[in-house]
């Protein structure tokens, strides 16, 4: 795929929250199981607010400053990409809780977040100034804090809004949605980031690298958009 930035309207089309989450979701049957639901809106929104409040006492939005707060270590990895279709670009480990960021990952991630206009224009250079490299490392240690305050003080979004199968007649189940748990987490670290798309564009870039794949990304996208005005 060429490297040229994306068009406004593309970066707009795939940023839009009637669409990027569906995206992300593959199984055609859970789309169906998840719109009759509602609970996508309901996972965005709670990320949303949880981002709202963890700024208060951060108004700075510094993941890295909450976690440090929160006793939770970040170890940084040397190694190469473990995933062939994306940018491996942190993790969350509960027990005992630390984030771990894939270095190598930085490089990329930050090309394409330039293309995607993810990040703000160039800041004035001195004292406290960011790279974008920089920028980017927040984003992902913002998306790892995320998973730590849904197991630990927030509780998992898949956990509060199970959906019912049915297994024989009128008995049912109830299953976790974990997409719904990575649904908050994007829409927790816009907020809490404050950055103009969403950083789904980042997944999206990768999985879709041709310029086949993403065309037809782009066909999809514009499909779900019109279905949902």
């Amino acid at each position: 795929m060429s490297q040229a930035p994306l068009a406004p309207e593309v970066i707009e089309l795939l940023g839009d929250d009637r669409v990027w989450p569906w995206l992300l979701i593959e199984d055609q049957a859970l789309v169906g199981e998840l719109a009759s639901a509602g609970v996508v809106p309901m996972a965005l929104a709670e990320g949303r607010d949880a981002a709202l409040v963890v700024r208060r006492t951060h108004p700075e939005g510094r993941a890295r400053d909450v976690l440090a707060a929160l006793e939770v270590p970040i170890v940084y990895s040397a190694q190469e990409s473990r995933v062939s279709w994306r940018h491996p670009r942190s993790s969350y480990q509960q027990d005992p809780p630390q984030v771990e960021v894939f270095q190598q990952a930085i490089p990329a991630l930050t090309e394409l977040a330039e293309r995607a206009g993810l990040l703000p224009g160039p800041a004035p250079a001195g004292p406290g100034a960011r790279s974008p490299e920089d920028l980017v490392l927040d984003v992902l240690l913002a998306h790892e804090l995320y998973h730590h305050l849904a197991l630990t003080s927030l509780g998992r979004v898949s956990a509060r809004h199970r959906l019912r199968r049915r297994v024989v007649g009128p008995v049912g189940r109830w299953v976790e949605v974990p997409v719904l748990d990575e649904l908050g987490a994007h829409a927790f670290v816009r907020e809490f980031c404050r950055l103009r798309v969403t950083t789904v564009i980042l997944d999206l870039l990768t999985i879709y690298r041709s310029p086949e794949r993403f065309d037809d990304l782009v066909r999809r996208a514009r499909s779900l958009r019109d279905g949902a005005a």
